[in-house]
């Protein structure tokens, strides 16, 4: 579970933490459930029973609220607690095909209600909300790592602009082009953007979402932060950076083949 507004390393491993528990609950309580695929979720709760819960078994969805996405849900992720309390549902999407596991609100009220595991997620995903909450009144006006969302199509980076951030692609995936030639691909997991950023010059190239892209963008001064406390963001920097070497190089040797 992410929070897309600023996610912070304690938020983020709050919400691994609560997306753990609530695989623990899932794989307990999925012989009770119902697979259920969508192509494209526009509002998940007018499309299914407003009563119903969801673990997310397959793809990303997103609660959204005054047209900003504000969680995302990743799978085994549980979604609709609204309906344990009997509350109004909230807006949720997908930019892809995903696979839930539904389960009404009384059957997981009796199958997992009185589980250690649910009480653990119960407490972890309260903590996480009390973070988000901290987070969302930071008067901090600096920038900050945050999730954005790309339709396909939309342009991600563009070329000749100012690199102020480092990009993670979290969903989907997307091209590269140099003066209007694609040059290479960017997949899920991958990170993007960093040659200009860290040299502080502008974009070499552009990045087009080839489909619906998920993408967490880094600022600079964070990203710095990020490569002194997590070795291996650097190491999949520099993997990253390695294979762009190595396509560049071997275009170089088809053209002298070709000349």
């Amino acid at each position: 579970m992410l929070y897309a507004e600023s996610p912070s390393d304690e938020l983020n491993q709050l919400g691994r933490t609560v997306t753990s528990h609530s695989r623990k609950v899932m794989e307990q309580i999925k012989d009770h459930c119902q697979s259920v695929d969508h192509e494209l979720v526009r509002n998940l709760y007018q499309e299914e029973d407003r009563n119903a819960l969801f673990f997310v078994e397959d793809g990303i969805l997103y609660a959204e609220s005054s047209d900003r996405a504000i969680f995302y849900f990743e799978p085994g992720d549980l979604i609709g607690m609204h309906a344990l309390s009997e509350s109004h549902p909230p807006v949720i999407r997908s930019m892809e095909p995903v696979r839930l596991l539904r389960i009404d609100a009384q059957t997981l009220r009796a199958k997992a209600g009185s589980s250690r595991d649910w009480q653990d997620y119960l407490a972890a995903q309260s903590a996480f909300y009390a973070e988000c909450c901290c987070a969302g009144i930071d008067d901090d006006s600096s920038p900050k790592p945050g999730f954005r969302r790309y339709n396909a199509g939309e342009m991600i980076i563009q070329e000749g602009d100012a690199a102020n951030e480092v990009y993670e692609l979290m969903s989907g995936e997307a091209t590269v082009t140099v003066q209007g030639e694609q040059v290479g691909r960017v997949n899920a997991g991958e990170l993007f953007g960093a040659m200009a950023a860290l040299t502080r010059t502008a974009r070499t190239a552009s990045v087009v979402a080839d489909k619906p892209c998920m993408v967490m963008s880094i600022p600079m001064e964070h990203f710095n932060e990020l490569l002194r406390t997590q070795p291996r963001t650097g190491l999949a920097l520099m993997e990253n950076m390695a294979q762009q070497i190595l396509s560049l190089n071997r275009e170089l040797v088809d053209m002298k083949k070709r000349q």
